[in-house]
Parts: structure tokens; sequence; C-alpha cells
């Protein structure tokens, strides 16, 4: 067997492998865990082959092999349980949902979809035994293989198909934390529920009215109104909500803000970090200030940041990173994003394909009003016409609203931006007229 010969180790297998399947079932209680891991050790002996030493037991060599992995086994079904437990916990109400989703809806085009990235020879093997429901002797006849070549092939398929479902399952538990607006702000940077309204009895819509109203729903019903949300995310930063001085259009109290000093904090930690002068007091000083008015318990940012696989540019410094999307975050629907996308000349990274979406619309599917009452006193002439709104919405696959559907070739393609044109406007014609040494900007026909 050291030299190579297949007959030598289908021996092996077959004067070991019954026994030794017998002690690995005792111990994992599965007997799809332990074909997989009877499997998984003459894997492994077939490619240590030239290692063996001969003069040692061979059996003791073959059942410590089985006892790691055995013991791997275990310690990953600890970690999986940790991580699913958490996701779980969090999103306990949506589990069963999603769990009847998978099953029922999508298994057959998950399950076709995950066999045919199979490499070739393992998909026709998985096919002819799993699918068709062939013996490994007559697909071994067809293909021309040995029956452990085929055992081979098929607990490498299994273990890559259980590989995809897990990761499906995970990444359906994460989407799950984004299913409701409350969902969406909780345990993240307090700065979101500050910024868009979330149904939690705690964002007013008139505070000061008899009695008050809160925030239930996107005001989808608005669409025709300056008041409109298509997206799910209605924006609560700046709302006034003291009833009293709302007025009529172009007489309203609220105040405007010219000029607000946390811009001047972010752009002053953001120059020093451009300059490779920025220092903790720096930070201490500007970005920390603005998190401890926050609240919340945000922690500090330091100068040791350590890099996030979700930052948005490849080639900076983790600090300056760190800056701009604290940035991002404290000035969010305030009308700089374009401007800092622009100076940055970051279209390409930020703009470019990107598709926008909103929230789940599942949410929002057959929401009732009059389940609000008594304690916010729903306005219900509001019910037909939202869930009129509702219907209409289109969504992605993962149940997002689709920002554009009569735009961008329905929602399917992102942004339009041509980077060698558009990060300048094109130069009005009277002004060319007015000087024809002028010229046009780059990519813009007169």
């Amino acid at each position: 067997m050291r030299k190579g010969n297949t007959k030598a180790f289908e021996d092996l297998y077959f004067a070991y492998s019954k026994r030794l399947y017998g002690n690995i079932l005792k111990m994992v209680k599965s007997t799809v865990v332990a074909e997989e891991i009877l499997q998984d050790v003459f894997q492994r002996i077939w490619e240590r082959r030239e290692s063996i030493d001969a003069d040692k037991s061979f059996k003791s060599f073959l059942f410590t092999i089985a006892k790691h992995l055995v013991c791997d086994f275990f310690y990953r079904q600890t970690r999986e349980r940790d991580m699913e437990a958490y996701l779980i916990g969090t999103s306990s109400e949506l589990y069963q949902h999603i769990d009847e989703e998978l099953a029922y809806k999508e298994c057959e085009t998950i399950l076709s979809a995950a066999i045919d990235r199979l490499p070739l020879q393992r998909r026709k093997v998985y096919t002819l035994c799993k699918i068709e429901g062939r013996s490994y002797e007559e697909v071994g006849k067809i293909l021309g293989i040995s029956t452990s070549a085929i055992s081979d092939h098929i607990v490498k398929a299994t273990k890559s198909l259980k590989l995809h479902y897990r990761e499906l399952h995970i990444i359906s538990l994460l989407l799950a934390l984004d299913a409701t607006l409350l969902k969406v702000a909780e345990g993240r940077d307090p700065r979101l529920a500050q910024t868009i309204q979330i149904n939690d009895k705690q964002h007013y819509r008139w505070q000061q009215a008899s009695p008050p109203v809160y925030f239930i729903a996107p005001a989808f019903d608005g669409w025709d109104s300056e008041e409109s949300c298509p997206t799910g995310y209605q924006i609560y930063k700046g709302h006034n909500f003291r009833y009293a001085d709302a007025r009529a259009a172009g007489q309203g109290l609220q105040a405007l803000i010219y000029f607000r000093f946390g811009e001047v904090m972010l752009i002053y930690a953001e120059a020093k970090a451009e300059l490779g002068t920025l220092t903790q007091a720096d930070l201490d000083r500007s970005i920390n200030k603005l998190r401890e008015r926050a609240g919340g318990g945000l922690a500090h940012l330091t100068m040791d940041v350590a890099v996030d696989p979700n930052f948005e540019f490849a080639n900076l410094s983790p600090i300056i990173q760190a800056v701009r999307r604290e940035r991002k975050v404290e000035l969010a629907c305030e009308g700089f994003r374009v401007d800092d996308i622009m100076r940055w000349a970051a279209a390409d990274e930020l703009i470019v394909g990107e598709i926008p979406l909103g929230a789940k619309k599942a949410q929002f599917v057959n929401f009732n009003f009059s389940d609000y009452l008594p304690e916010s006193q729903p306005d219900l002439s509001r019910q037909d016409k939202f869930a009129e709104r509702v219907a209409q919405l289109e969504v992605n696959a993962n149940g997002y609203i689709k920002i554009f559907k009569n735009t961008l070739n329905g929602g399917a393609e992102g942004f339009k931006f041509d980077v060698n044109r558009d990060y300048l406007y094109p130069i009005p014609t009277n002004q060319l007229t007015l000087n024809p040494q002028l010229g046009q900007n780059p990519g813009w026909v007169d």
C-alpha cells in the first residue's frame, strides 16, 4: 500500500472498517456522522501511506486517527451550536419561519445549485447514487472506478453539500436580524435609532397631541405627499414632533441648522488623519465627544483600529477608514454623502453598480393599524391605502424592498456613474457661448 497499491488499500479497508465504524458510532450516536468519519480516516491513511511505519501497530495507528477525528467533530459541534444559539436567540420569532422557508420553498433549488458546483466526476457519482438510487457496484461499472473511490466521492460531496446548507442557514439567520425595524436597530450604534423611525413606542409622530401619537409604520401610503417613504426607513433625525409647532406649508417653526459643531469635529479628525498627525487626544476631543453624546454605552474610538472586512476602501489605513465611517454614521441623511464621495474620488467603490435597497417587506404585509389601539390612536383611514401600496412593493431574493423598479433595468442593475466624466458637471451652454475658450469638461458633449 505504501507504494500506491489500491488493492492492498481495499483489503485493509474491508479488514478494519466494520469494527472501526462500530466504535465511532458508539461515540457520535449518528450513522451519517460515523460513516463520514470512517471515510475520513481511510482517506487520511491513503494520503499518509508513504509515512506509515511498518514496525508499529497499524491497528493502533488507525484507531488513533479515528479518535482525533471524533474529537474534532465534537469541537466543531460545540462551536457551531454556540454560534447558532446566539443567532437564534436574537431572532427567535423568525427562526421557525426561516426553517420552513428553506425546507419547503427553496430546498430543490438550493440542492441543485450546490450539486452543480461539485467537480464533474463527483457530481456524476452523487447524482447516480443519491438522486437515481443506484448501488456503488452499479455506479462503479458505469463510470469505471472502484467502490472505494465512489465512497470517497460520496463522503466529500455530502460534506460539501452540508457545508453549503449550514452556510445558507447561518446567512438566513443573519438576514433575520433585519426582519423588523426593531431588529434593525437592536444591538447597533444608537445613532441608527436616532436617525430612522422605529415602532418602539419611543419615537413620536406628535408628542404633544392628546394622547401622544407614536410612529407605527412607514408612510408607504404617502407616496404622493412630502411624507412619502418608499424604502420603509422613515427619517426621524430632524423631525419636529411637537404638535403645537405644526403649521401650514412654509409657516413651520422648525429651526434650521446652518453649520453644526459635530461637522467641525469630524472635519478636524479627518484632516488630522489624512495628514498622518492624528492622536488619541485628537479623537477624544472630536469623535469620542460625538460618541458620548449618542449614549448607549458606545465605546470610544482608539488609534488601535483593527482591520475590518467591511471597510469600504482597500488601500487606506484602518484609522482613516474608521474616521470616514464615523462621518458616514454621524452625518447620515444630512446631505453630506455625495460631496464626500466626490472629494474622495470614491464613486468606483461606493456608487458604480450599487443597488440601493430598503427594509424587509414581509414585516409590513398584513399590517393592521387597529392592532395598535388604544396606545397611539392611529388614523385607521390609512389602512386601505397602506395595504395597497405595500402590495405594489417589489423585493429582491432576500426580501428587501427594491427602491427602483422603473429605472436601472427594473432595479436589477446598479447605479450608473462614469468615473471618467461624472466627477465634474458639464459647463452650461450659455457660459461656453460667453467664453468659447473654456472648452467642455472631459466626457461631456456640447
